[in-house]
Formats: structure tokens, sequence, C-alpha cells
């Protein structure tokens, strides 16, 4: 057995998150998009980036499940959930900005959407098996304090993961 031995690659699933939240980084108006979501993408559990941050929008990146299925002796494909929640302010600064939050849930979505169903050459498309995506449905809520309004999307990605 040799003295040192080379550290592992990185979980599929860290890659395919961490490529996923490259992706993510995209979403400016200069790209092109509604939003700016990309300059506030935030990768664990959405409650500690405001925390963290103090600032909305928040784009979140939360794992959420695993699940292997077709195991063999070398590797494994898994399908890995995240779920995706968008964090705004929902009180109106005017009173005909009522419906402020709501507006912003729903361009944050349609980034989202394109974003990650376009195809790109990147790290992500490289990781996740062929047609390994898949969007849920987009889930809206209100924060206990009412003062940010939510949007939660899931995301299933499918990746191989090889043992040797």
């Amino acid at each position: 057995m040799p003295d040192s031995l080379a550290a592992p690659e990185l979980p599929i699933t860290t890659q395919a998150m961490r490529a996923l939240q490259a992706r993510l980084a995209s979403i400016t108006r200069a790209n092109g998009y509604h939003t700016d979501l990309g300059l506030s993408v935030w990768r664990g559990f959405w409650i500690l980036a405001l925390g963290a941050r103090q600032h909305v929008p928040i784009l979140a990146l939360q794992s959420d499940t695993e699940r292997p299925s077709s195991t063999r002796q070398d590797r494994a494909i898994l399908s890995t959930d995240a779920r995706l929640v968008l964090v705004v302010d929902a009180l109106p600064r005017t009173e005909d900005d009522a419906t402020a939050g709501e507006t912003a849930l729903e361009a944050g979505l349609a980034d989202l959407r394109r974003c990650l169903l376009m195809d790109q050459s990147d790290d992500l498309t490289r990781v996740l098996k062929h047609n390994g995506m898949t969007l849920g449905a987009a889930e809206y809520a209100l924060a206990e304090d009412s003062r940010y309004a939510l949007a939660s999307m899931p995301v299933t990605m499918e990746c191989v993961e090889h043992y040797t």
C-alpha cells in the first residue's frame, strides 16, 4: 500500500451542485435575463443566507435528497434533488406596488427556467447524464415574519457515480 494516496475527485453530487451554482450565476440583466439573481446565489439553506447577507433577493441552492438507482458493482446512477428557493422583499414600496413581491418571484422563476433549460456547453452539461435535469412545480409562500415572499422549485439532476 502506498504511503500517500491522491485525493479522490469530488463526489459527483458535489460536482453537480457546484456546476449548477456556476450556471445559475449567469442570470444577470447583462446576459439578457429579467433579473440579476446570479449575483446572489447562495449554496445552502435560505434562512442562513438571509442571516448572513441581510439583503434580498437571494437565490438559495439547497440540497434535498439523493436516490441511487441502477446500482452495479462499479457504479450507480444517482438522482439528486436540489431545491431552488428565491427570496424577495414582499413589502410594497408604494401604494401602486402592491404585487411587487409576486412580480419579482414570477420574473425570477422565468429566469431560472430559461437558465436551466437552455442547452449550454458547461460543466453542468458534462456532469449530468444526457437529459439529466427535471424541473418540478414551483410553490409560493410567505415567510413567517411576512416581510419576505418565497418561491421554491425542485430540480432533479441525474448523474453517474463511478467506483474505482
